[in-house]
């Protein structure tokens, strides 16, 4: 997580800035009660976070599986964390999440409380993008090695989604959409006063979550009495 190299430079002074600025520009739209815009904001904030996962797996033909951990004797439940915390992110991920979370706190002007919410299901929704990306990682790294329709799946896919979505006009699907949707949807329900609608969408990311874990441990230990077990 603390090595650097020439593309760190390129996503601190060009990228992560960039995205903070596309925030500050759009600040109208994320202050509106009766705008979807936070939702569609989150959708490129999950989209660039995907992009730097990805391209760091492919530039550097390397990740760090969770099997790695069953070199030596360790709980399923560590493994998992190790994977999601030193296996999915890294220095840009982290610097990009702090920039554009911190710029969607600083140009609205919502409640405390709203700010509260906003931050506990976003915490949420990116444990469940992780969980979802670490078993997308692993069944195509596992199945196909190093391949580039990694990218296709985890970014061009839904990179196509918001084209379609912005050039049909349909902006209201913004906010039904998984993970990015359910953070706007929370933070709309919540500015509105209907919290009841707000809880559903913890509630949703909390099943999201656990049916994502269950889908990573088949990933992960995928056979009965093997060697990885064994050792666990």
């Amino acid at each position: 997580m603390i090595t650097t190299n020439k593309l760190f430079y390129v996503h601190s002074v060009l990228i992560v800035p960039g995205t903070g600025l596309i925030v500050y520009l759009l600040k109208d739209g994320l202050i509106s009660i009766s705008h979807n815009m936070i939702s569609h904001v989150l959708f490129f904030i999950f989209l660039l976070q995907s992009a730097l996962i990805v391209g760091k797996r492919l530039k550097n033909e390397f990740y760090f599986s969770s099997r790695c951990y069953t070199i030596f004797p360790q709980n399923k439940k560590d493994i998992f964390i190790y994977t999601l915390i030193f296996g999915i992110i890294d220095l840009n991920v982290i610097f990009a999440l702090i920039v554009t979370v911190a710029m969607i706190l600083i140009v609205t002007n919502w409640s405390l409380l709203v700010y509260i919410v906003f931050l506990l299901i976003f915490v949420m929704c990116e444990i469940t993008y992780l969980i979802y990306m670490a078993v997308t990682i692993e069944i195509m790294t596992e199945k196909y090695g190093n391949s580039k329709n990694l990218f296709m799946i985890t970014f061009a896919l839904f990179m196509f989604l918001e084209l379609f979505t912005r050039l049909a006009e349909k902006f209201y699907l913004f906010d039904l959409y998984p993970i990015s949707g359910w953070i706007g949807s929370t933070v709309l329900n919540s500015l509105k006063g209907d919290f009841i609608e707000a809880l559903l969408y913890f509630g949703i990311t909390i099943i999201a979550a656990l049916i994502g874990l269950f889908l990573l441990d088949k990933v992960t230990f995928p056979k009965k009495n093997n060697v990885f077990e064994s050792i666990l």
